[in-house]
């Protein structure tokens, strides 16, 4: 494996900037620095290396939907209109009730 310059590893040092400030209040934590450094620089390294092949989205988003419909077409409840509480509808009929004769 080739080495890095000296230019990436400082933008690497430089994407990590969230662990530095992270770790300021823990003494014990800026002991390991180093070393959380070095798996994080590691991680993005392997992170940026993975080839997604070509179509694999869409391919992803397919399967999820056919999951998807086949999850909701196995529900056994059959899925009914929402309908507004029984209060509601008792108010609506009050106020066509007390309505009734007063002029407009």
């Amino acid at each position: 494996m080739p080495e890095r310059s000296s230019r990436s590893a400082q933008e690497t040092g430089d994407k990590d900037a969230w662990l530095t400030h992270l770790l300021d209040q823990d003494p014990e934590g800026r002991k390991e620095l180093a070393s959380l450094h070095a798996t994080a620089h590691l991680l993005r390294a392997v992170a940026e290396r993975i080839d997604v092949p070509d179509g694999a989205e869409e391919d992803a988003r397919q399967r999820a939907l056919s999951e998807f419909h086949t999850l909701r077409d196995r529900a056994t409840t059959p899925r009914r209109a929402p309908r507004a509480p029984w209060f509601a509808a008792l108010g609506s009929a009050m106020r066509y009730v007390f309505t009734l004769g007063r002029r407009r």
